[in-house]
Order: C-alpha cells, then sequence, then structure tokens
C-alpha cells in the first residue's frame, strides 16, 4: 500500500472512530438521563437497548431533536459549524480574508439556507418514500387467473401509469420539473412556492425511490408471498405484513443514498423565487464582494460536511442494523 493511500485510510478511520464513539455518546447520555424514566435501571457504554418501551420513545425522541435542529438551525450553527469555520479561516489572513468576511457578514443567512436545505431534502425523500411504496406495489401486481376483467385493466393501467410516471420523471432534470410545476400549477393555482418546492423533490425522489423498491421486492424469495397468500392473506396485507418490511431493509443504503443525493440536489430549486436554500445564500453573498469564488467555497464545504456526516451515520445506522448487501438498481 502507497504512503498516500495508508495516510488516507488513516485519516478515514480517525473520522469513523469519532462519529462512532460521538453516537455512542450521546446515546450513553441520552439512555442514562430520559432512558432512566423507562428503564430504571443505568445502561454500559456502547450497548443495545433492551426496553421495548424506551425503544419507541427513544426514536420519538430522536424524531424531535431532528425537528428542533431543523427549526432553530442557526443557533445550533451559531455553537457549532460557525466557530469551527472561523477558527479554520483564521489560519489563512485573519480579518482581512474575504472567506472570512463572508462568513461574518452571511454566517445567520448560511444557518437558515442550511435549514431549508435539510428541510426540503429531509421531507421530500420521505413523501417521495411513501409515494414509492405505493407506486412499488401497483408495479409489481401480478395478474392472476381468477381475476375479474375489470381488476386485469386496473392492474395494467396501474402499472402502465408508474412505468411512465418513472421514465418521464428519471429522464428529465429536476430543475425542468420543478419551472413546469411551480408556473405550470401557478397559471390556474396560485400555489406556494415552498410547496411547489416540496412536491418537485418528493415526486422526483418517488420516481428513483420506485424503482429501488421494486428491485428489492424482486430480489426476495416469491415463496414467502406465496405462503403469504396460502394462508389466506390478501395481496395487500401480504405485501404490508410480509414483504414490505424485508424490501424497506435491504433497500435502505439507496434510500439514504438518496437523501444524500437530495441534499446536493435541492439546489436546483432555486429556479423556484423566494426558495433561500444554501445555495441562494451563496448566490447573494458572491455578489457582496469582489470575489465571487469565496461564498461559493464555503457554500461546497457546508455541502461536503453535510454529505459526509449524514452518510457516516447512516452507514452507523446500517451496520447497527446488520442490513445485508443486496444488488439493487442504483438511484441515481
Amino acid at each position: 500500500m502507497s504512503k498516500v493511500k495508508k495516510i488516507k485510510t488513516k485519516i478515514g478511520s480517525g473520522i469513523g472512530f469519532f462519529f462512532r464513539h460521538l453516537v455512542a455518546s450521546i446515546d450513553f447520555l441520552v439512555n442514562n438521563s430520559i432512558g432512566l424514566i423507562f428503564t430504571r435501571k443505568p445502561q454500559k457504554y456502547n450497548t443495545k437497548t433492551t426496553n421495548p418501551i424506551w425503544k419507541k420513545g427513544k426514536a420519538v425522541f430522536c424524531f424531535l431533536v431532528v425537528l428542533v435542529l431543523l427549526y432553530n438551525f442557526d443557533n445550533v450553527f451559531n455553537v457549532t459549524l460557525k466557530p469551527l469555520f472561523v477558527f479554520v479561516l483564521n489560519l489563512f489572513g485573519g480579518n482581512k480574508n474575504v472567506y472570512q468576511k463572508t462568513l461574518a457578514m452571511y454566517s445567520k443567512d448560511f444557518a437558515n439556507g442550511i435549514r431549508v436545505t435539510l428541510r426540503l431534502s429531509l421531507i421530500g425523500t420521505v413523501l417521495g418514500l411513501v409515494i414509492g411504496l405505493l407506486f412499488s406495489y401497483f408495479i409489481t401486481l401480478k395478474i392472476e387467473h381468477n381475476d375479474n376483467k375489470l381488476t386485469v385493466f386496473f392492474k395494467r393501467f396501474s402499472q402502465g401509469f408508474v412505468k411512465l410516471y418513472v421514465t418521464v420523471f428519471r429522464g428529465t432534470p429536476m430543475m425542468v420539473q420543478a419551472m413546469i410545476l411551480y408556473y405550470g400549477v401557478k397559471s390556474f393555482l396560485n400555489w406556494d412556492y415552498a410547496i411547489a418546492a416540496l412536491v418537485t423533490i418528493s415526486l422526483n425522489t418517488a420516481a428513483y425511490l420506485t424503482e429501488v423498491l421494486r428491485g428489492s421486492i424482486n430480489a426476495l424469495d416469491k415463496g414467502q408471498n406465496e405462503a403469504a397468500r396460502s394462508l389466506g392473506l390478501s395481496s395487500w396485507q401480504a405485501t404490508k405484513s410480509v414483504i414490505y418490511p424485508q424490501a424497506i431493509k435491504n433497500a435502505m443504503p439507496s434510500i439514504g443514498n438518496e437523501f444524500v443525493i437530495n441534499i446536493k440536489d435541492s439546489a436546483v430549486l432555486t429556479v423556484i423565487p423566494n426558495i433561500v436554500d444554501l445555495f441562494r445564500i451563496a448566490e447573494y453573498a458572491s455578489g457582496r464582494f469582489a470575489e465571487p469564488v469565496a461564498a461559493f467555497v464555503i457554500a461546497a464545504g457546508i455541502y461536503l460536511f453535510l454529505t459526509y456526516t449524514v452518510t457516516k451515520t447512516l452507514r452507523m445506522i446500517e451496520a447497527k442494523l446488520d442490513i445485508p448487501s443486496v444488488e439493487l438498481p442504483s438511484a441515481n
């Protein structure tokens, strides 16, 4: 192994070690504070929660923490990322550095831009997953010998519609989709720009996740569905209770990958007026100084930090859930 590869391996291992123990430390603190209400006994460091009530309670707690981060991100940014950026920029020129001036003047705006970006990408991915689950059910429907003509027509129509939908949304840029959806619908319905952005990213995500889930469903043993049907379950009941839990678990890496992609691709939604995300803030800041590159370098650093952190977190979750590696269609 070359020296460069050894250095990269050591750096990657160090970062992974930091994130693993950061998550374990937070988990330890939560388990031995709020968790004591449910478990009534201290829990050791880096151990799994066994209390079923606290498992659900911790999931709700984590969801509330995510909401706080999304809707109060400017304060979180000021005590976390901003000092880090200022420290790094101080190493390269102090107060006269255009990078530090940009960050000092637009730090609150950058924090708001991060919040909008994360909100769009997270909610868009969740809504896209819900739509993708429904569409993957339609596209994997099998025509059975005892189906009447109306049922056969419905199955063929729904499969054709989903295939057309996936082809259109995967074959056109999200920027073009945003323009058509916002201005096209606005011609007869005066809808909010934020809703238009969410609809765009949700529909785009649904097209990719439909294919991901279809591949995950087809990768399962067909005998499981047949066994469920033989027990008297309907097609929907078998899919909901037997197929979906396994398919979603196998597709988790691709679903997480789609979330990371949405963090980056949400920048194209700035074609919709009044969407002030991270990229739009960089545009505003670049026009303030004679060196416009600085604002976009800062934005690139923030995007990299967000995607890297989310990716590492998702990989740790996958490792904890012991998700197997399954060949699925790419979400990109």
